[in-house]
């Protein structure tokens, strides 16, 4: 039998030890906090405090390990050396973590295969529920949609969205609406990206999950100049820079840059002639992950170069996108990207052709027509300008890419040609034909007597992003009740039958 001194030691033992996994777990609660919130460097510290404190279960360290990883991607060369560190680690709830990291390593070095590879490899590794950031669905969806493949990039964030509500992991909430909001923009669909985003920002904002917020700022901005709204454009950029956060996630955080040199472009300011601009333009020519997931970057970059007369720099994208190209030659979007690219440095209308037929996103595609038009004009061949031209308008206008398509325009006129006019098929500001698709799948619903959650449900949304919805829809179809809706619902569909 245990002596009463032996008894005492022993429950003073578990006090202590109790003590300790409490003080742990909250260091590991302000990590995941610091991190969504976007500070890395707290996240981090918080990590290394209890990764310093001995005799703690197992299963804490691995978290303290995952939590670390994470906010380590900030900082590239530092990530890998923990990954090496990791490699190790007996705990293997710390895999997910580190196959996801390597994953976007790789991802940042231009290898779509061993991404997709360590992506499909960390699902297998935590099948389920994850939690803290470790959707490997996530980033899944970011290499499809740069892949151009839409729907399997919608079906990842539909999966993440399973994950995020089965292991009630209420700051991501936010994370399915900004990343199909980024899918919807590679698609060509403007309307649902800006709607979708706009939710996804509304909600990231209200739960302070900052790491999110710069994917709904980058869509709404990259939606605003295509249509030539360069006063929201340029407000969103603003936001952007004001808030700033440190941390990025695996996968899907866009660059700040690449964004504002658009909109300088756009505005008509000149990129290639202050020091400033110049170093923003190297710094996106030179990140390999933006190239894949920005189909039309390379050839966007090389025209800016090649309009101010800097072969230097059109070089350097062209050759850096032939090596992206030689290095995932089982991915037609990133030799596309290559041929539009080469194509638009040397006029060469074979690789503009080309490069119209195989990319997979909409808006490369409409862009790769126009620069054949642009070389066919030049060449004094106006009949095959004209023809990729109309290719082009059709294509920006299925986009909803209203500036571009009045660049059309203008360059059909200064063609000589008799302007024709292209009217995109703009859904009406009023009634239930102004109704985007998923405000349709809503009010459907809504007229089956479901509530906004049973809805969100379904769906697969938050419900702050059905609520969303359901205003726009009264807005739109100048209503006020939910019995209003059902009645013109059920309405149009019985006109639809």
């Amino acid at each position: 039998m245990c002596t009463l001194e032996e008894m005492t030691s022993a429950a003073l033992r578990t006090v202590i030890d109790d003590e300790a996994v409490n003080w742990a777990q909250l260091h590991l609660a302000l990590a995941s906090v610091s991190y969504i919130t976007g500070d890395a460097d707290r996240s981090r510290a918080e990590c290394e405090a209890v990764l310093a404190e001995p005799g703690l279960p197992a299963p804490l360290y691995a978290a303290a390990h995952q939590h670390r990883i994470l906010a380590l991607l900030t900082t590239p060369d530092e990530a890998r050396h923990c990954l090496a560190g990791c490699e190790n680690h007996e705990v293997h709830e710390c895999v997910p973590a580190a196959l996801i990291a390597r994953a976007a390593l790789a991802w940042r070095d231009g290898h779509v295969g061993d991404t997709l590879e360590l992506l499909w490899a960390a699902v297998r590794a935590r099948p389920g529920c994850c939690r803290d950031g470790c959707y490997p669905a996530l980033g899944l969806a970011v290499v499809f949609a740069a892949l151009g493949q839409v729907d399997d990039a919608q079906a990842c964030v539909l999966t993440a969205a399973d994950e995020i509500a089965l292991g009630a992991d209420p700051l991501w909430g936010a994370a399915p609406a900004v990343f199909s909001a980024r899918i919807d923009l590679a698609g060509g669909q403007l309307d649902e990206a800006r709607t979708t985003a706009q939710a996804g920002l509304d909600l990231a904002t209200e739960l302070a999950t900052l790491i999110l917020i710069p994917i709904a700022r980058d869509v709404l901005i990259g939606a605003a100049i295509m249509r030539g709204e360069l006063g929201d454009a340029a407000d969103q950029l603003e936001r952007w820079r004001a808030e700033a956060p440190s941390a990025r996630l695996p996968f899907g955080t866009p660059h700040r840059q690449w964004a504002a040199i658009r909109l300088r472009d756009a505005q008509g300011t000149r990129l290639l002639g202050d020091a400033a601009s110049e170093a923003a333009f190297d710094l996106v020519a030179t990140d390999r992950c933006l190239l894949l997931e920005e189909p039309s970057a390379a050839a966007w970059l090389v025209r800016v170069a090649h309009r101010d007369g800097d072969q230097r720099r059109v070089r350097a994208v062209v050759r850096t996108m032939e090596d992206l190209a030689g290095t995932n030659r089982r991915y037609p979007s990133v030799v596309a990207a290559a041929a539009h690219a080469k194509g638009v440095a040397e006029q060469d209308l074979a690789c503009l052709e080309s490069a119209a037929t195989a990319h997979r996103s909409p808006w490369a595609r409409a862009s790769a027509a126009e620069d054949a038009a642009d070389v066919c004009a030049q060449r004094g061949d106006k009949g095959s300008a004209r023809s990729w031209f109309e290719r082009a308008a059709e294509a920006y206008s299925r986009c909803g890419a209203t500036r571009d398509g009045a660049r059309i325009r203008s360059r059909l006129r200064d063609l000589g040609v008799q302007l024709r006019h292209w009217s995109r098929q703009d859904r009406p500001v009023w009634g239930w034909d102004s109704l985007t698709e998923t405000e349709q799948a809503v009010a459907g619903l809504v007229a089956e007597g479901l509530s906004n959650q049973q809805v969100a449900t379904r769906m697969f949304l938050s419900r702050h992003t059905v609520d969303f919805h359901l205003r726009h829809i009264f807005r739109k179809l100048g209503i006020g009740s939910r019995v209003v809706l059902t009645r013109i619902a059920l309405a149009n569909e019985a006109a639809g039958l």
